[in-house]
């Protein structure tokens, strides 16, 4: 195992808002007037519609990037290009067909949280804010990614992107800072206990929180380090 001290110098130089994903047209819409063909019975077709159209254009292929996504003002389609950016072939099963249904609400919740702090034993922390989870198609993996570009923090910890990669990454055990003595899991604790390790470790190295969770991502995950 080695400490996250020995690769600060390789995090602080990651341009994560830089990271981009390859969006292809036909993944989404299957015409300009048509969703693609697995969308076709969600119950606001129009809106979604006008949304896609919008974020392509003219285009077939689109690059998304994570500072696209921060800089998008409209709530819905920010929640759009988080999707379409975490999930560039359409979304896995049913999920992006779910979030669609669903995007009103999404929204809803998501409005009163955007860039504001949730107190730990707060109300919303225990009833509200549980409740997305609960949305179908919503899991941890997609939760996280919106809590993160909504720039929501949870006990004064930013939201970070808690997905499977980043889960197998903790749970290969190479980093001395994220051995806990049992396995990461996708909860609401565990991503609590994530968020306030990853900002205390910012804090000490004077690197964003978000290159941590990238290095986690991709970093430590694909390459030997030891």
């Amino acid at each position: 195992m080695s400490s996250i001290k020995e690769h600060i110098e390789l995090i602080k130089h990651i341009p994560v808002e830089k990271q981009i994903s390859l969006i292809k047209r036909k993944n989404w819409l299957k015409d300009d007037e048509h969703l693609h063909d697995r969308f076709q019975d969600i119950n606001n077709q129009e809106k979604i519609l006008k949304h896609l159209k919008s974020i392509f254009s003219k285009n077939d292929e689109i690059l998304i990037s994570r500072s696209d996504i921060f800089d998008e003002q409209n709530l819905e389609k920010k929640i759009l290009k988080t999707l379409m950016w975490g999930y560039p072939s359409g979304g896995q099963g049913s999920l992006s067909k779910n979030i669609f249904c669903n995007l009103s609400i999404i929204k809803e919740k998501l409005n009163k949280y955007k860039n504001k702090n949730i107190p730990e034993g707060s109300e919303d922390q225990d009833t509200n804010f549980k409740e997305l989870l609960v949305i179908s198609g919503l899991g941890f993996s997609t939760l996280s990614k919106i809590l993160y570009f909504f720039q929501v923090t949870i006990n004064d910890n930013p939201c970070l992107i808690y997905d499977r990669q980043v889960l197998l990454s903790l749970n290969k055990n190479t980093i001395d800072e994220f051995d806990i003595g049992h396995s990461w899991k996708q909860n609401y604790d565990d991503y609590c206990s994530y968020l306030e390790k990853v900002n205390d470790l910012s804090k000490e190295h004077n690197v964003t929180n978000a290159q941590i969770e990238f290095f986690l991502f991709y970093t430590n995950l694909h390459f030997k380090l030891d």
